[in-house]
C-alpha cells in the first residue's frame, strides 16, 4: 500500500475528468495520469471485479483525440518529455512511430533472406534470455519481500 500522500487511482481519474471538463492542462498530463491509473493494481482489480476492460475505460478518457489509450502509451514511450509533446502534433508523433515500426519490420524481413541467423537459433537464444530474466525476477521479488518484512518489523515494536 502507498503512503498517505499517494493519490489513489480514483483521485487521479477525477483529476483526468477535471482536465477534460475544463480543457485545462495538456494531453501529456492526461496521458501520464492515465498510464499511472492503468498501472495501479487496485484499478485493475476494480475492472476485473466489474468485468470491464481497462483499455475501454481509458479509451473513453482520450476520446477527444485522434487516438486510443494504447497508442498514446506508445507515444509516451517514444516521446517521454513534456517538451516533446508541446512541440509536436499528436498525428505527427504517431506517424513517426508507425514509420519507425515499418522500417524495423522491413529490416527484419531483409535479414531473413539469408543475412540473419536461423529463427530456431534466435528462438533458443531468446528462450535462454527469458529463463535467465525469470530467475532474476524471482530473486528480486524474494529480496523485496525480505526487505518489506524487515521494514515492517522495525515499524512494529515487539
Amino acid at each position: 500500500m502507498g503512503s498517505k500522500n499517494e493519490k489513489t487511482w480514483t483521485m487521479k481519474m477525477a483529476e483526468v475528468d477535471e482536465l477534460i471538463s475544463h480543457d485545462a492542462g495538456s494531453l501529456y498530463d492526461r496521458v501520464k495520469l492515465l498510464i499511472e491509473i492503468y498501472e495501479d493494481s487496485e484499478f485493475r482489480a476494480h475492472c476485473k471485479a466489474r468485468q470491464e476492460d481497462p483499455h475501454t475505460i481509458l479509451d473513453d478518457k482520450v476520446g477527444d483525440t485522434v487516438s486510443d489509450f494504447v497508442t498514446l502509451t506508445e507515444v509516451m514511450e517514444r516521446f517521454p518529455a513534456k517538451k516533446q509533446w508541446e512541440g509536436n502534433r499528436l498525428q505527427k508523433m504517431i506517424a513517426e512511430i508507425r514509420e519507425t515500426d515499418r522500417l524495423r519490420r522491413a529490416e527484419i524481413a531483409g535479414k531473413s533472406n539469408g543475412q540473419r541467423t536461423s529463427w530456431k537459433e534466435e528462438y533458443e537464444a531468446l528462450k535462454k534470455r527469458y529463463e535467465a530474466l525469470e530467475i532474476e525476477n524471482l530473486q528480486l521479488r524474494t529480496e523485496v519481500q525480505t526487505l518489506q518484512t524487515l521494514f515492517q518489523k522495525k515499524l512494529v515494536p515487539a
